[in-house]
This record gives C-alpha cells, structure tokens and sequence, in this order.
C-alpha cells in the first residue's frame, strides 16, 4: 500500500502540495477509493473471511492483482487538488 500510495500521490507532489493540507486531503480520498475499487473486484478475490490470504501459491491470482494494481495507477498519475 504505501508503494501504492507514494507511485500515485507523493511522486506527484510539488514542495507546495507537500505543504498544502487541501491536496492530501483530496488525493486520500481518491486513494480510498482507487484501493476499495481493487480490493473488490471479482478478479482480485478478496476474501474476507482471510484478509490476509496471499497470492504467492496461486500465480495467476497474482499476475491478475498485479494487474488490477497497475491499472489503478495508470488511471491518473496527475495530481490532483479541489
């Protein structure tokens, strides 16, 4: 997640944004969702009777998370601000 976070909302940020509490609020709000959009997918198969299930045995399951992630990021790397 914080990978995740840094790729979409950090790397973006100029000094003034870093300072700006209005663009963390904003781009929190939108990395709520993107992550909530990934988590229930049916093709990432959360399961939430075991959160913690990994997808190291099944590499299908992985690649196809992987995949769900990386299109996440790549929707807007744009910063954003209200």
């Amino acid at each position: 997640m914080v990978d995740l976070w840094n790729s979409l909302i950090v790397d973006g940020a100029s000094g003034d944004d870093k300072k700006d509490e209005n663009y963390w609020e904003v781009n929190l709000i939108d990395f709520i969702y993107r992550v909530f959009t990934i988590l229930h997918a049916k093709e990432f198969k959360y399961d939430d009777l075991d959160p913690t299930k990994m997808a190291f045995g099944d590499p299908e399951l992985k690649k196809e998370r992987l995949n769900l992630v990386n299109n996440c990021i790549n929707i807007d790397k744009g910063k954003k601000t209200k």
